[in-house]
């Protein structure tokens, strides 16, 4: 019969994580679709490389929104960092947007766009992640955007 050492980390805390992971993830598959190009551009192997890369892209792109929703969710049950979160989701549901624009039109300021967003998501889960850590040690912040 053994205890944890140390306490749970909160909800907050693990979803923040957890979208700062799934955020570097799309990170590195879209710097692979970026460097390899469309399937189009691309004969025999590399035709499928550059598919899957880019179709992981998009599943992870919709991961990205989904986690997004729930660390919200999160953020509100707990009342911690709520308008951070609200701004996150926001900020990244806008994000796909102009991912799926990037792919039809084919334009380079979507693209810059899609990295804004992603550079964008990136600080604000770094505040969740904060907030929430700020709180596990007993400290209550402010839940507004630090």
């Amino acid at each position: 019969m053994t205890t944890p050492a140390t306490p749970q980390p909160n909800k907050l805390l693990r979803r923040s994580r957890e979208a700062l992971a799934t955020l570097g993830v799309q990170f590195l598959l879209g710097m692979g679709a970026n460097l390899v190009g469309t399937p189009q551009d691309n004969t025999d192997g590399g035709r499928i490389v550059a598919a899957s890369l880019l179709g992981l892209h998009i599943l992870v792109g919709v991961a990205v929104v989904v986690v997004a929703i729930r660390l919200w969710m999160v953020a509100r049950d707990e009342e911690l960092g709520e308008r951070v979160a609200l701004w996150a989701l926001v900020v990244l549901a806008v994000t796909f947007l102009i991912g799926i624009g990037t792919m039809l039109m084919d334009s380079g300021w979507l693209s810059f766009l899609m990295a804004l967003g992603w550079l964008i998501g990136v600080g604000l889960y770094i505040q969740t992640f904060v907030l929430a850590s700020r709180a596990g040690a007993g400290t209550r912040p402010s839940t507004g955007i630090v």
